[in-house]
């Protein structure tokens, strides 16, 4: 069973290869409180238009956690997993954090093939209202292919804050188990 698993924060990543796992540990250990950009993640969108948020990493909770903050102006603003991971139509994929602030949280994946490129995806976005508590969250999807025949090799994960929202987020976990 292969299986892709982010763990931790969201920011860098340190990658190891055994038993057909894949595991990204220490997510924030190439990235310092204050950094602004989180690295292997990528905003998606223009990163020069003031109407998408801003990206910071912070003191998390813990005295040697980092945490994510994404605050926005106007519109949603999302950062997704830069190299992907492959995925076919039936994978499972399980998104997990700790998370609080005010508005919305939201995460999923987006979906690629290797000859047309990104696709929609079907029920591949799920959110909550934040609090100013930490509250742990879990959602998980099923990878479809495209409703116009695309086939599905990659999928990006992605952490999205919504419009007029401010989130922190700790210990974020992706899980994405192959289709059997």
């Amino acid at each position: 069973m292969k299986k892709f698993i982010a763990l931790a924060i969201v920011c860098s990543c340190a990658a190891s290869l055994f038993a057909g796992e894949i595991e990204i540990k220490n997510i924030a250990r190439k990235n310092k409180i204050g950094d602004k950009k989180i690295v292997s993640w990528q905003l998606n969108g223009n990163a020069k238009n003031p109407s998408y948020g801003t990206c910071e990493v912070i003191q998390g909770s813990e005295k040697d956690e980092k945490a994510v903050k994404i605050a926005n102006a106007k519109v949603a603003t999302a950062f997704y997993y830069l190299p992907g991971v492959s995925a076919k139509a039936g994978s499972k994929v399980k998104i997990s954090a700790d998370v609080k602030g005010k508005g919305t949280f939201l995460a999923g994946f987006y979906t690629y093939t290797g000859k047309v490129g990104y696709f929609p995806a079907v029920n591949a976005e799920k959110s909550v209202t934040l609090t100013d508590k930490f509250q742990e969250v879990e959602f998980e999807f099923i990878v479809s292919n495209g409703a116009k025949g695309q086939i599905c090799e990659t999928i990006r994960p992605f952490i999205k804050a919504g419009a007029n929202s401010e989130v922190i987020i700790e210990d974020l976990e992706i899980e994405i188990e192959p289709a059997k």
